[in-house]
């Protein structure tokens, strides 16, 4: 089951590289004068990943990234900056909810994981919008979405 996390984990890095290819690639359409100021946060935003914060500390993280991403315009440069910070913390999230890796073979089950972990993220980024701090943390939220996309 390790060895299953360890190249889970290392593909979902590969997700989030995809998804912030993509998300420079929007701004560079929308943004070209600000490209520099994008990329330069998606680089801190990776180095600024404290896996070690307390779980109060994380999801008071999760919920201000989530409230700024809310807080800009659709398809602003700031509101994707803030969805690439929420997306790398997600992503490396230990509370994010994985299939048991036991219930499947080794080589298919990083297949099995991705795609519904991609269409998830987009979702989040997609509909941000919907995410009530009040009701739920984050990763509840996030969480939540997961279980009813697998459940589909």
């Amino acid at each position: 089951m390790n060895q299953n996390y360890q190249a889970y984990n290392k593909h979902q890095e590969a997700l989030v590289c995809e998804l912030e290819a993509h998300l420079l690639q929007v701004a560079k359409q929308e943004h070209s004068s600000q490209r520099y100021v994008l990329s330069k946060a998606i680089a801190s935003s990776k180095s600024n990943i404290q896996l070690s914060l307390e779980k109060e500390e994380l999801d008071e993280q999760l919920k201000q990234l989530a409230k700024e991403a809310q807080h800009h315009p659709p398809r602003s440069l700031k509101r994707q900056i803030a969805l690439t910070k929420l997306m790398n913390s997600i992503v490396h999230n230990r509370e994010l909810c994985y299939p048991q890796g036991s219930q499947f073979p080794a080589d298919i089950y990083q297949d099995i994981c991705d795609e519904p972990l991609h269409e998830l993220l987009l979702y989040v980024c997609q509909n941000i919008d919907k995410y009530e701090s009040e009701r739920s943390s984050v990763m509840t939220w996030v969480n939540t979405l997961r279980r009813r996309n697998d459940a589909d």
